[in-house]
């Protein structure tokens, strides 16, 4: 036996060392130490009574303890390998992975669709939050303007204000710094008018839904 076989069975290490009780092992202690095992064997009768103790991980072991272990672990390692081999030939095997397959894509599939479409819900949009309200007002609720650009319709005090919010699907015209015309463009179904009366005109299309607030 050299240094290279004697290990501790638990983390490898081959710094290891011995004691035996009533027994002066001075010798066999000293050459554990020293080489690794090979004093410890040639040095003391009756090995099966010597205390092996690893000093990386603190470990005890007898002689050949460690071996023997490899041993069994490698035989279990095997027959599980054989088991599960044999398992997986009989085709119940395979229904039942196929069958957790199946499951967790609805599971996993349904969870992400659910919140896909929640996503893709906007929230609700009340326009009396927006009406006449300044640009900075206005960004409470609809968050920062896209863009913003310069306009002058006819017949209105501008030059104004027009802003685009959320990737172009509300653009508003500010009259004197306040919102006045506003356009939702695409689905307005988000939108909550509790009181058209407040407005001077109200009107959706097939592809926009369109607000005056004022009587410009």
């Amino acid at each position: 036996m050299n240094q290279e076989n004697l290990q501790c069975a638990k983390c490898g290490s081959n710094q290891l060392s011995a004691n035996k009780k009533g027994f002066s092992g001075t010798k066999a202690v000293g050459g554990a130490i020293l080489t690794g095992g090979i004093g410890l064997l040639a040095g003391t009768h009756g090995s099966n009574k010597i205390l092996i103790t690893c000093l990386s991980c603190g470990h005890q072991f007898k002689p050949g303890q460690d071996k023997q272990g490899k041993q069994t672990k490698l035989r279990n390692d095997r027959e599980n390998a054989k088991k599960m081999a044999a398992t997986m030939k009989k085709p119940l095997f395979w229904v039942i992975i196929v069958c957790l397959l199946i499951v967790t894509g609805i599971v996993f599939g349904g969870d992400k669709a659910e919140a896909e479409a929640d996503n893709s819900t906007d929230p609700s949009v009340n326009i009396e939050n927006i009406a006449s309200m300044t640009m900075d007002k206005v960004a409470i609720v609809l968050g920062d303007e896209d863009s913003i650009e310069i306009v002058s319709p006819n017949g209105l005090p501008c030059p104004c204000k027009k802003a685009y919010y959320q990737n172009g699907k509300y653009e508003i015209l500010y009259i004197n710094d306040v919102a006045d015309w506003i356009t939702v463009n695409k689905d307005w179904s988000n939108i909550e008018i509790p009181d058209e009366t407040k407005f001077k005109y109200v009107k959706s299309f097939d592809d926009y839904l369109y607000i005056k607030v004022n009587s410009y």
